[in-house]
């Protein structure tokens, strides 16, 4: 944790540290994205242990918004999630789990360094703000039951991830790692691999 936290810090000067004078040679066109993930999480929780956390896949989308040579601006929808194996002491039975949480993604990224064939290594920091959770429980041997409800938290991560050109219109796949700096909810840490087209309007 000590470790994510200064990488971010670093990762947060380096975003306010650029050359400006080099603001006008870029080009500001938006984008948008869209992209799949895989999701998976750690938890921690007095109810029940878990015994085999595992992946779901997710998805997002959303725009991008350039504003220097090497800085981007995001905004997007965008889901996490996990599924596990647990056994729940209060009812006695094994539990399969498939959660899936959604809300509204704010991020940014710094081109850290140029690769060839015009891509680029990137990092920054991303800010979720959480609006609905959708629980599916799964009794081993019995019923099938699902839940819908709000949550009031926020979901703060890192991400890094590499960008190449797709053809010559401006559009770039992407490619990255991205995970919670902070417990959601006193009790989860989201990560997620994901990958995504952007398309330059």
């Amino acid at each position: 944790m000590k470790r994510l936290v200064l990488i971010m810090l670093i990762v947060l000067s380096q975003l306010f540290s650029q050359d400006w004078k080099d603001v006008e040679q870029y080009d500001s066109s938006w984008s948008i994205y869209g992209g799949i993930s895989s999701m998976s999480a750690t938890a921690d929780s007095y109810d029940y242990e878990t015994v085999d956390p595992g992946r779901k896949t997710g998805f997002s989308f959303g725009a991008i918004k350039p504003i220097s040579q090497n800085m981007n601006i995001g905004v997007g929808y965008m889901q996490r999630g996990w599924t596990d194996s647990a056994y729940w002491p209060s009812l006695g039975v094994d539990i399969d789990e498939d959660w899936t949480i959604s809300g509204i993604e704010l991020w940014a990224t710094y081109n850290l360094f140029k690769l060839g064939n015009g891509g680029s290594f990137w990092a920054g920091p991303s800010y979720a703000i959480l609006s609905s959770v959708e629980a599916e429980f799964n009794i081993v041997g019995g019923e099938t039951l699902s839940e819908d409800n709000d949550i009031d938290d926020n979901d703060l991560s890192i991400m890094f991830g590499l960008s190449f050109p797709v053809g010559t219109s401006g559009t770039a796949l992407n490619v990255g790692y991205q995970r919670s700096i902070i417990e959601v909810d006193d009790f989860v840490l989201f990560n997620q691999f994901f990958v995504d087209l952007s398309f330059r309007l």
